[in-house]
Protein backbone atom coordinates (compact mmCIF):
# COMPACT_ATOMS: atom_id res chain seq x y z
CA UNK A 1 0.00 0.00 0.00
CA UNK A 2 1.19 3.49 -0.88
CA UNK A 3 0.32 6.59 1.19
CA UNK A 4 0.30 10.11 -0.22
CA UNK A 5 1.70 12.33 2.53
CA UNK A 6 2.03 16.09 2.95
CA UNK A 7 4.87 16.91 5.39
CA UNK A 8 3.81 19.65 7.79
CA UNK A 9 6.21 22.42 6.92
CA UNK A 10 6.30 25.34 4.53
CA UNK A 11 6.93 23.97 1.06
CA UNK A 12 7.32 25.63 -2.34
CA UNK A 13 4.11 25.99 -4.29
CA UNK A 14 5.10 23.31 -6.79
CA UNK A 15 5.38 20.58 -4.09
CA UNK A 16 2.05 18.76 -3.88
CA UNK A 17 2.68 15.46 -2.03
CA UNK A 18 5.23 12.73 -1.31
CA UNK A 19 4.72 8.98 -1.70
CA UNK A 20 5.60 6.55 1.12
CA UNK A 21 5.27 2.81 1.62
CA UNK A 22 2.83 1.68 4.30
CA UNK A 23 4.35 -1.21 6.33
CA UNK A 24 2.12 -4.20 7.05
CA UNK A 25 2.07 -3.43 10.79
CA UNK A 26 0.76 0.11 10.22
CA UNK A 27 -2.91 0.76 9.40
CA UNK A 28 -2.70 4.27 7.95
CA UNK A 29 -5.90 6.03 6.92
CA UNK A 30 -6.62 9.34 5.19
CA UNK A 31 -6.34 12.12 7.77
CA UNK A 32 -3.86 10.34 10.05
CA UNK A 33 -0.80 12.20 11.30
CA UNK A 34 2.31 10.13 10.65
CA UNK A 35 6.04 10.38 11.14
CA UNK A 36 8.01 10.02 7.93
CA UNK A 37 11.66 10.24 6.88
CA UNK A 38 12.31 13.38 4.88
CA UNK A 39 15.79 13.80 3.49
CA UNK A 40 18.09 13.38 6.49
CA UNK A 41 15.52 13.97 9.25
CA UNK A 42 12.07 12.95 10.50
CA UNK A 43 8.96 15.06 9.91
CA UNK A 44 5.31 14.94 10.86
CA UNK A 45 2.95 14.61 7.90
CA UNK A 46 -0.72 14.04 7.16
CA UNK A 47 -2.02 11.27 4.91
CA UNK A 48 -4.14 12.75 2.11
CA UNK A 49 -4.67 9.61 0.04
CA UNK A 50 -3.93 5.90 -0.42
CA UNK A 51 -3.08 3.88 -3.52
CA UNK A 52 -1.95 0.39 -4.48
CA UNK A 53 0.90 1.63 -6.64
CA UNK A 54 3.20 4.59 -7.26
CA UNK A 55 5.25 5.77 -10.21
CA UNK A 56 8.05 6.87 -7.83
CA UNK A 57 10.84 4.29 -7.40
CA UNK A 58 12.70 3.52 -4.18
CA UNK A 59 10.01 4.63 -1.73
CA UNK A 60 10.80 4.91 1.97
CA UNK A 61 8.33 3.60 4.57
CA UNK A 62 6.15 5.47 7.06
CA UNK A 63 7.78 5.21 10.48
CA UNK A 64 4.69 5.36 12.71
CA UNK A 65 1.22 6.82 13.23
CA UNK A 66 1.24 9.66 15.75
CA UNK A 67 -1.17 9.98 18.64
CA UNK A 68 -2.88 13.14 17.38
CA UNK A 69 -6.58 13.57 16.57
CA UNK A 70 -6.96 12.53 12.92
CA UNK A 71 -8.45 14.89 10.35
CA UNK A 72 -11.75 14.01 8.71
CA UNK A 73 -12.03 13.56 4.96
CA UNK A 74 -13.85 16.90 4.75
CA UNK A 75 -10.98 18.62 6.58
CA UNK A 76 -8.44 17.11 4.19
CA UNK A 77 -10.50 18.09 1.15
CA UNK A 78 -10.96 21.63 2.48
CA UNK A 79 -7.21 22.08 3.00
CA UNK A 80 -6.48 20.80 -0.51
CA UNK A 81 -9.10 23.15 -2.02
CA UNK A 82 -7.76 26.08 -0.01
CA UNK A 83 -4.22 25.38 -1.22
CA UNK A 84 -5.42 25.60 -4.82
CA UNK A 85 -7.40 28.75 -4.10
CA UNK A 86 -4.41 30.49 -2.50
CA UNK A 87 -1.88 28.93 -4.87
CA UNK A 88 0.08 27.45 -1.97
CA UNK A 89 1.40 23.95 -1.41
CA UNK A 90 -0.92 21.63 0.58
CA UNK A 91 1.94 21.13 3.07
CA UNK A 92 1.94 24.85 3.85
CA UNK A 93 -1.82 24.90 4.47
CA UNK A 94 -1.74 21.80 6.69
CA UNK A 95 1.21 23.27 8.59
CA UNK A 96 -0.61 26.54 9.26
CA UNK A 97 -3.81 24.72 10.22
CA UNK A 98 -2.28 22.37 12.81
CA UNK A 99 -0.80 24.52 15.62
CA UNK A 100 0.48 21.65 17.76
CA UNK A 101 3.04 20.79 15.08
CA UNK A 102 4.98 24.02 15.46
CA UNK A 103 7.93 23.90 17.80
CA UNK A 104 8.43 27.62 18.34
CA UNK A 105 6.93 28.67 21.66
CA UNK A 106 5.31 32.06 22.22
CA UNK A 107 5.32 33.80 25.59
CA UNK A 108 2.02 33.86 27.45
CA UNK A 109 -0.04 37.05 27.27
CA UNK A 110 -2.74 37.04 29.95
CA UNK A 111 -4.16 40.43 28.97
CA UNK A 112 -6.71 38.80 26.65
CA UNK A 113 -8.35 36.54 29.21
CA UNK A 114 -9.63 39.16 31.69
CA UNK A 115 -13.32 40.00 31.31
CA UNK A 116 -14.25 43.69 31.27
CA UNK A 117 -17.45 45.49 32.14
CA UNK A 118 -18.52 47.81 29.35
CA UNK A 119 -21.69 49.58 28.35
CA UNK A 120 -23.25 50.63 25.07
CA UNK A 121 -25.23 53.70 24.13
CA UNK A 122 -28.95 53.66 23.38
CA UNK A 123 -28.51 53.85 19.60
CA UNK A 124 -25.93 51.04 19.76
CA UNK A 125 -28.35 48.85 21.71
CA UNK A 126 -31.11 49.49 19.17
CA UNK A 127 -28.89 48.68 16.19
CA UNK A 128 -27.41 45.62 17.93
CA UNK A 129 -30.93 44.29 18.51
CA UNK A 130 -31.60 44.55 14.75
CA UNK A 131 -28.43 42.64 13.93
CA UNK A 132 -29.29 40.04 16.57
CA UNK A 133 -32.45 39.20 14.62
CA UNK A 134 -30.31 38.49 11.57
CA UNK A 135 -27.89 36.33 13.54
CA UNK A 136 -30.71 34.26 15.01
CA UNK A 137 -31.98 33.25 11.56
CA UNK A 138 -28.84 31.17 10.96
CA UNK A 139 -28.73 32.27 7.34
CA UNK A 140 -25.82 33.75 5.45
CA UNK A 141 -26.10 37.48 6.08
CA UNK A 142 -24.20 40.75 5.71
CA UNK A 143 -24.91 43.72 7.94
CA UNK A 144 -23.27 47.15 7.87
CA UNK A 145 -22.44 48.58 11.29
CA UNK A 146 -19.66 50.07 13.41
CA UNK A 147 -17.11 48.06 15.41
CA UNK A 148 -18.72 48.38 18.84
CA UNK A 149 -22.15 47.50 17.47
CA UNK A 150 -20.70 44.40 15.77
CA UNK A 151 -19.06 43.29 19.02
CA UNK A 152 -22.23 43.95 21.03
CA UNK A 153 -24.27 41.92 18.52
CA UNK A 154 -21.96 38.92 18.87
CA UNK A 155 -22.13 39.08 22.67
CA UNK A 156 -25.91 39.40 22.62
CA UNK A 157 -26.17 36.38 20.34
CA UNK A 158 -24.12 34.27 22.75
CA UNK A 159 -26.20 35.39 25.73
CA UNK A 160 -29.34 34.41 23.84
CA UNK A 161 -28.20 30.99 22.59
CA UNK A 162 -25.19 29.93 24.71
CA UNK A 163 -23.84 27.91 21.77
CA UNK A 164 -20.39 27.34 20.31
CA UNK A 165 -19.18 30.33 18.31
CA UNK A 166 -16.24 31.24 16.10
CA UNK A 167 -15.69 34.98 15.71
CA UNK A 168 -13.11 36.14 13.18
CA UNK A 169 -11.44 39.52 13.71
CA UNK A 170 -8.97 41.40 11.47
CA UNK A 171 -6.15 42.09 13.94
CA UNK A 172 -4.80 41.57 17.45
CA UNK A 173 -6.23 44.81 18.81
CA UNK A 174 -9.74 43.80 17.78
CA UNK A 175 -9.12 40.29 19.15
CA UNK A 176 -8.32 41.68 22.59
CA UNK A 177 -11.40 43.89 22.58
CA UNK A 178 -13.78 41.12 21.50
CA UNK A 179 -12.31 38.57 23.90
CA UNK A 180 -12.81 40.71 26.99
CA UNK A 181 -16.27 41.84 25.87
CA UNK A 182 -17.77 38.38 26.46
CA UNK A 183 -18.79 37.38 30.00
CA UNK A 184 -16.55 35.02 31.93
CA UNK A 185 -18.88 32.01 31.59
CA UNK A 186 -18.48 32.12 27.79
CA UNK A 187 -15.13 30.37 28.36
CA UNK A 188 -13.48 32.39 25.62
CA UNK A 189 -10.49 30.98 23.74
CA UNK A 190 -8.26 33.13 21.52
CA UNK A 191 -6.14 32.05 18.59
CA UNK A 192 -3.69 34.24 16.72
CA UNK A 193 -0.10 34.16 15.55
CA UNK A 194 0.88 35.32 19.06
CA UNK A 195 -0.90 32.50 20.94
CA UNK A 196 0.97 29.87 22.92
CA UNK A 197 0.95 26.34 21.53
CA UNK A 198 -1.40 25.27 24.32
CA UNK A 199 -3.89 28.08 23.65
CA UNK A 200 -3.73 27.50 19.91
CA UNK A 201 -4.34 23.77 20.33
CA UNK A 202 -7.31 24.36 22.66
CA UNK A 203 -8.87 26.74 20.13
CA UNK A 204 -8.13 24.38 17.24
CA UNK A 205 -9.77 21.49 19.10
CA UNK A 206 -12.82 23.59 20.03
CA UNK A 207 -13.31 24.76 16.43
CA UNK A 208 -13.28 21.20 15.10
CA UNK A 209 -15.61 19.73 17.74
CA UNK A 210 -18.96 20.64 19.27
CA UNK A 211 -17.39 21.95 22.47
CA UNK A 212 -19.56 24.85 23.64
CA UNK A 213 -16.96 27.57 23.82
CA UNK A 214 -16.44 30.93 22.13
CA UNK A 215 -13.32 31.14 19.98
CA UNK A 216 -12.04 34.56 18.92
CA UNK A 217 -9.49 34.22 16.15
CA UNK A 218 -7.52 36.09 13.53
CA UNK A 219 -7.05 34.78 9.99
CA UNK A 220 -4.83 31.88 11.14
CA UNK A 221 -7.96 29.93 12.19
CA UNK A 222 -9.33 30.01 8.65
CA UNK A 223 -6.90 27.24 7.68
CA UNK A 224 -8.97 24.89 9.87
CA UNK A 225 -12.41 23.59 8.84
CA UNK A 226 -14.92 24.57 11.56
CA UNK A 227 -17.53 22.16 12.89
CA UNK A 228 -21.04 22.46 11.40
CA UNK A 229 -22.31 23.13 14.95
CA UNK A 230 -20.52 26.48 15.16
CA UNK A 231 -22.04 29.90 14.66
CA UNK A 232 -19.50 31.73 12.51
CA UNK A 233 -19.34 35.54 12.66
CA UNK A 234 -16.81 37.61 10.72
CA UNK A 235 -16.21 41.11 12.12
CA UNK A 236 -14.46 42.56 9.13
CA UNK A 237 -13.98 46.25 9.95
CA UNK A 238 -13.21 47.16 6.35
CA UNK A 239 -10.08 45.03 6.36
CA UNK A 240 -7.97 45.21 3.19
CA UNK A 241 -8.44 42.60 0.51
CA UNK A 242 -6.10 39.66 0.64
CA UNK A 243 -2.85 39.48 -1.28
CA UNK A 244 -0.44 36.66 -2.05
CA UNK A 245 3.04 36.25 -0.63
CA UNK A 246 5.54 33.54 -1.50
CA UNK A 247 5.98 31.91 1.90
CA UNK A 248 3.40 33.62 4.08
CA UNK A 249 -0.01 33.39 2.41
CA UNK A 250 -2.33 36.19 3.49
CA UNK A 251 -5.61 34.33 3.39
CA UNK A 252 -8.78 36.29 2.78
CA UNK A 253 -10.95 35.12 5.68
CA UNK A 254 -14.19 35.89 3.84
CA UNK A 255 -13.16 33.86 0.83
CA UNK A 256 -11.81 30.96 2.91
CA UNK A 257 -14.82 30.77 5.22
CA UNK A 258 -17.24 30.71 2.28
CA UNK A 259 -15.25 27.74 0.95
CA UNK A 260 -15.34 26.12 4.40
CA UNK A 261 -19.10 26.59 4.58
CA UNK A 262 -19.49 24.58 1.38
CA UNK A 263 -17.83 21.63 3.17
CA UNK A 264 -19.34 21.95 6.66
CA UNK A 265 -22.68 23.53 5.82
CA UNK A 266 -22.65 26.25 8.49
CA UNK A 267 -24.02 29.76 7.93
CA UNK A 268 -21.83 32.87 7.96
CA UNK A 269 -22.72 36.30 9.32
CA UNK A 270 -20.47 39.14 8.22
CA UNK A 271 -20.47 42.48 10.05
CA UNK A 272 -18.54 45.36 8.55
CA UNK A 273 -18.49 49.13 8.05
CA UNK A 274 -18.07 48.56 4.30
CA UNK A 275 -18.41 45.02 2.90
CA UNK A 276 -17.00 44.07 -0.47
CA UNK A 277 -19.45 44.54 -3.28
CA UNK A 278 -18.96 40.92 -4.42
CA UNK A 279 -20.05 39.59 -1.02
CA UNK A 280 -23.65 39.13 -2.18
CA UNK A 281 -26.47 41.65 -1.52
CA UNK A 282 -26.70 43.40 1.83
CA UNK A 283 -29.06 41.89 4.37
CA UNK A 284 -29.33 45.07 6.45
CA UNK A 285 -27.69 48.47 6.13
CA UNK A 286 -27.49 49.97 9.62
CA UNK A 287 -24.82 52.53 8.79
CA UNK A 288 -25.31 55.89 10.45
CA UNK A 289 -22.62 58.57 10.34
CA UNK A 290 -24.02 60.60 13.18
CA UNK A 291 -22.96 64.24 13.42
CA UNK A 292 -20.00 64.62 11.05
CA UNK A 293 -18.68 68.00 9.91
CA UNK A 294 -17.32 68.00 6.34
CA UNK A 295 -14.89 70.84 5.61
CA UNK A 296 -14.25 71.98 2.03
CA UNK A 297 -10.50 72.58 1.70
CA UNK A 298 -11.04 74.69 -1.42
CA UNK A 299 -12.53 77.44 0.73
CA UNK A 300 -10.46 77.08 3.91
CA UNK A 301 -7.01 76.92 2.27
CA UNK A 302 -7.31 80.61 1.33
CA UNK A 303 -7.38 81.72 4.96
CA UNK A 304 -5.52 78.92 6.78
CA UNK A 305 -1.77 78.97 7.36
CA UNK A 306 -1.54 75.25 6.49
CA UNK A 307 -3.41 73.37 3.79
CA UNK A 308 -4.29 70.58 6.25
CA UNK A 309 -4.88 72.61 9.44
CA UNK A 310 -8.01 74.58 8.64
CA UNK A 311 -9.52 77.28 10.81
CA UNK A 312 -12.53 74.98 11.33
CA UNK A 313 -10.25 72.28 12.78
CA UNK A 314 -8.43 74.76 15.03
CA UNK A 315 -11.76 76.02 16.40
CA UNK A 316 -13.02 72.46 17.00
CA UNK A 317 -9.87 71.51 18.93
CA UNK A 318 -10.08 74.63 21.09
CA UNK A 319 -13.80 74.07 21.72
CA UNK A 320 -13.02 70.48 22.82
CA UNK A 321 -9.54 70.86 24.35
CA UNK A 322 -7.46 67.64 24.52
CA UNK A 323 -6.70 67.92 28.23
CA UNK A 324 -7.84 64.54 29.56
CA UNK A 325 -7.85 62.68 26.21
CA UNK A 326 -6.17 63.31 22.85
CA UNK A 327 -7.41 64.61 19.54
CA UNK A 328 -6.58 62.16 16.73
CA UNK A 329 -5.57 63.67 13.39
CA UNK A 330 -5.65 60.92 10.77
CA UNK A 331 -3.15 61.44 7.96
CA UNK A 332 -2.45 59.03 5.10
CA UNK A 333 1.24 59.53 4.41
CA UNK A 334 1.30 57.26 1.33
CA UNK A 335 -0.20 59.69 -1.19
CA UNK A 336 3.16 60.65 -2.70
CA UNK A 337 2.42 64.40 -2.75
CA UNK A 338 5.46 65.27 -0.64
CA UNK A 339 3.65 66.14 2.59
CA UNK A 340 4.84 64.33 5.70
CA UNK A 341 3.57 63.92 9.25
CA UNK A 342 6.45 66.15 10.36
CA UNK A 343 4.98 68.97 8.24
CA UNK A 344 1.65 68.56 10.01
CA UNK A 345 3.34 68.65 13.42
CA UNK A 346 5.21 71.82 12.52
CA UNK A 347 1.95 73.49 11.45
CA UNK A 348 0.27 72.42 14.70
CA UNK A 349 3.14 73.77 16.79
CA UNK A 350 2.59 77.14 15.12
CA UNK A 351 -1.22 77.20 15.17
CA UNK A 352 -2.00 75.41 18.46
CA UNK A 353 0.99 76.05 20.67
CA UNK A 354 -1.03 75.52 23.83
CA UNK A 355 -1.37 71.78 23.10
CA UNK A 356 1.46 69.30 22.74
CA UNK A 357 1.48 67.39 19.46
CA UNK A 358 3.23 64.16 18.56
CA UNK A 359 3.38 61.60 15.75
CA UNK A 360 1.87 58.25 16.67
CA UNK A 361 4.00 55.30 15.56
CA UNK A 362 3.97 51.55 16.08
CA UNK A 363 6.46 51.93 18.93
CA UNK A 364 4.48 54.31 21.15
CA UNK A 365 0.98 54.30 22.62
CA UNK A 366 -1.80 56.81 22.09
CA UNK A 367 -1.02 59.77 24.39
CA UNK A 368 -3.35 60.62 27.27
CA UNK A 369 -3.64 64.25 26.17
CA UNK A 370 -2.63 66.63 23.42
CA UNK A 371 -2.80 65.99 19.68
CA UNK A 372 -1.72 62.75 17.99
CA UNK A 373 -0.98 62.59 14.27
CA UNK A 374 -1.61 59.01 13.14
CA UNK A 375 -1.90 56.74 10.15
CA UNK A 376 -3.75 53.39 10.29
CA UNK A 377 -1.60 52.62 13.33
CA UNK A 378 -4.45 54.23 15.26
CA UNK A 379 -6.71 51.24 14.54
CA UNK A 380 -4.17 48.93 16.19
CA UNK A 381 -3.86 51.12 19.29
CA UNK A 382 -7.34 52.41 20.15
CA UNK A 383 -9.44 50.80 22.89
CA UNK A 384 -12.45 49.86 20.77
CA UNK A 385 -14.73 49.11 23.73
CA UNK A 386 -14.03 52.41 25.50
CA UNK A 387 -12.33 54.85 23.13
CA UNK A 388 -10.92 57.75 25.16
CA UNK A 389 -10.43 60.59 22.70
CA UNK A 390 -11.47 64.24 22.44
CA UNK A 391 -12.14 64.15 18.71
CA UNK A 392 -11.13 62.71 15.34
CA UNK A 393 -10.17 64.66 12.23
CA UNK A 394 -9.32 63.26 8.81
CA UNK A 395 -6.91 65.86 7.52
CA UNK A 396 -7.44 65.12 3.82
CA UNK A 397 -9.85 62.33 2.94
CA UNK A 398 -8.81 62.53 -0.73
CA UNK A 399 -5.47 60.95 0.15
CA UNK A 400 -7.30 57.65 0.70
CA UNK A 401 -7.93 57.36 -3.05
CA UNK A 402 -4.32 56.64 -4.00
CA UNK A 403 -4.50 52.87 -3.39
CA UNK A 404 -3.80 50.55 -6.29
CA UNK A 405 -6.32 48.22 -7.83
CA UNK A 406 -10.05 48.38 -8.46
CA UNK A 407 -10.98 48.35 -4.75
CA UNK A 408 -9.91 51.92 -4.02
CA UNK A 409 -13.43 53.24 -3.44
CA UNK A 410 -14.61 50.54 -1.05
CA UNK A 411 -11.31 50.43 0.85
CA UNK A 412 -11.27 54.21 1.26
CA UNK A 413 -14.91 54.11 2.35
CA UNK A 414 -14.09 51.42 4.92
CA UNK A 415 -11.25 53.45 6.45
CA UNK A 416 -13.24 56.69 6.65
CA UNK A 417 -16.36 54.99 7.99
CA UNK A 418 -14.39 53.19 10.68
CA UNK A 419 -12.92 56.47 11.92
CA UNK A 420 -16.38 58.01 11.91
CA UNK A 421 -17.86 55.06 13.85
CA UNK A 422 -15.14 55.31 16.53
CA UNK A 423 -15.84 59.03 16.98
CA UNK A 424 -19.56 58.32 17.19
CA UNK A 425 -19.03 55.60 19.81
CA UNK A 426 -16.86 57.94 21.86
CA UNK A 427 -19.43 60.75 21.53
CA UNK A 428 -16.84 63.24 20.25
CA UNK A 429 -16.62 65.57 17.23
CA UNK A 430 -15.59 64.17 13.86
CA UNK A 431 -14.24 66.43 11.13
CA UNK A 432 -13.51 65.33 7.57
CA UNK A 433 -11.48 67.71 5.41
CA UNK A 434 -11.64 67.18 1.66
CA UNK A 435 -11.47 68.82 -1.75
CA UNK A 436 -14.36 66.63 -2.93
CA UNK A 437 -17.26 67.05 -0.52
CA UNK A 438 -19.81 65.31 -2.76
CA UNK A 439 -17.85 62.05 -2.85
CA UNK A 440 -17.39 62.05 0.93
CA UNK A 441 -21.11 62.65 1.46
CA UNK A 442 -21.89 59.65 -0.75
CA UNK A 443 -19.41 57.49 1.20
CA UNK A 444 -21.21 58.32 4.43
CA UNK A 445 -24.72 57.80 3.08
CA UNK A 446 -26.52 54.71 1.77
CA UNK A 447 -24.33 51.62 1.44
CA UNK A 448 -26.69 50.19 -1.16
CA UNK A 449 -26.17 53.28 -3.31
CA UNK A 450 -22.40 52.79 -3.05
CA UNK A 451 -22.88 49.15 -4.06
CA UNK A 452 -24.96 50.08 -7.10
CA UNK A 453 -22.57 52.82 -8.26
CA UNK A 454 -19.50 50.64 -7.73
CA UNK A 455 -20.98 47.69 -9.62
CA UNK A 456 -22.01 49.96 -12.50
CA UNK A 457 -18.47 51.34 -12.77
CA UNK A 458 -16.91 47.87 -12.64
CA UNK A 459 -19.26 46.57 -15.30
CA UNK A 460 -18.30 49.47 -17.56
CA UNK A 461 -14.56 48.99 -16.94
CA UNK A 462 -14.63 45.18 -17.04
CA UNK A 463 -13.61 44.55 -13.41
CA UNK A 464 -14.72 41.66 -11.16
CA UNK A 465 -17.28 40.29 -10.69
CA UNK A 466 -18.13 40.88 -14.37
CA UNK A 467 -14.87 39.65 -15.87
CA UNK A 468 -12.06 37.34 -14.85
CA UNK A 469 -8.82 38.50 -13.26
CA UNK A 470 -5.60 37.96 -15.21
CA UNK A 471 -2.43 38.28 -13.14
CA UNK A 472 0.90 38.52 -14.99
CA UNK A 473 4.31 38.17 -13.35
CA UNK A 474 7.50 38.59 -15.38
CA UNK A 475 10.81 36.91 -14.65
CA UNK A 476 13.54 37.40 -17.23
CA UNK A 477 12.17 36.59 -20.68
CA UNK A 478 9.20 34.59 -19.39
CA UNK A 479 5.78 35.57 -18.17
CA UNK A 480 3.38 33.52 -16.08
CA UNK A 481 -0.29 34.10 -16.68
CA UNK A 482 -3.04 33.09 -14.29
CA UNK A 483 -6.68 33.19 -15.28
CA UNK A 484 -9.13 32.77 -12.44
CA UNK A 485 -12.71 33.47 -11.56
CA UNK A 486 -12.89 35.81 -8.61
CA UNK A 487 -14.34 33.34 -6.11
CA UNK A 488 -13.13 30.13 -7.73
CA UNK A 489 -9.88 28.15 -7.56
CA UNK A 490 -7.10 28.65 -10.06
CA UNK A 491 -7.90 27.13 -13.43
CA UNK A 492 -4.43 26.87 -14.93
CA UNK A 493 -0.95 28.34 -15.15
CA UNK A 494 0.66 29.02 -18.49
CA UNK A 495 4.21 30.02 -19.46
CA UNK A 496 5.28 31.73 -22.67
CA UNK A 497 8.25 33.65 -24.01
CA UNK A 498 5.91 36.15 -25.74
CA UNK A 499 5.99 38.32 -22.63
CA UNK A 500 6.07 41.73 -24.27
CA UNK A 501 3.03 41.09 -26.46
CA UNK A 502 0.98 39.60 -23.59
CA UNK A 503 1.68 42.53 -21.30
CA UNK A 504 0.93 45.06 -24.04
CA UNK A 505 -2.07 43.28 -25.59
CA UNK A 506 -3.49 40.79 -23.05
CA UNK A 507 -6.95 40.86 -24.61
CA UNK A 508 -5.65 39.33 -27.85
CA UNK A 509 -5.22 35.95 -26.20
CA UNK A 510 -7.62 33.32 -24.97
CA UNK A 511 -5.81 32.28 -21.80
CA UNK A 512 -8.07 29.30 -21.21
CA UNK A 513 -6.85 27.71 -24.48
CA UNK A 514 -3.52 29.46 -24.83
CA UNK A 515 -1.58 29.48 -28.09
CA UNK A 516 0.74 32.52 -28.39
CA UNK A 517 0.85 32.16 -32.15
CA UNK A 518 -2.95 32.50 -32.53
CA UNK A 519 -4.47 35.72 -31.23
CA UNK A 520 -8.20 35.69 -30.58
CA UNK A 521 -10.42 36.54 -33.53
Amino acid sequence: MIAFVCPLKRMPRTFQRFDYLVPENINAQVGDFVEVPFRNKKLTGVVIGLSKESIVPGLRPILKILDFPSLTKEEVDYALSLSKSLYQSPSTIFFLGTPFIRRKQVKKNNAMSVNRQWSIKKYEAEESAKILKLLMKDDNSIAVSGDRISIASAVLYWKKHRRAMLVFVPDLNMLKSVAVAFPENARVLTWSGKSTLGDAYSAWYAIRTEEKRVVIATRVASYTLPSPALKVIVIDSGNDDYFEQEQNPYVDVRRAIVLAGSYSGFSISRLCVMPRVEDKPLTDDLWNSGDVKIVDLHSTMRTSQSIFISDNLISAIRDNPPVDSPWILYFNRLSGDGYKAEDIKQALDESLREFKSQILSAENDIPKEGIAISTKTFFHKIDILSPKISGIAILNADREFILRGFRTMERATGTIRRLVSIARSAGVPCIIQTFDTNTIKKMLSSTKEIYDNELSARKLLGYPPYKDIVIKSVSGAKVEVRKTKYFEPIEEWLTTTHCADIITNPDRYDFAHFDPSKPKS
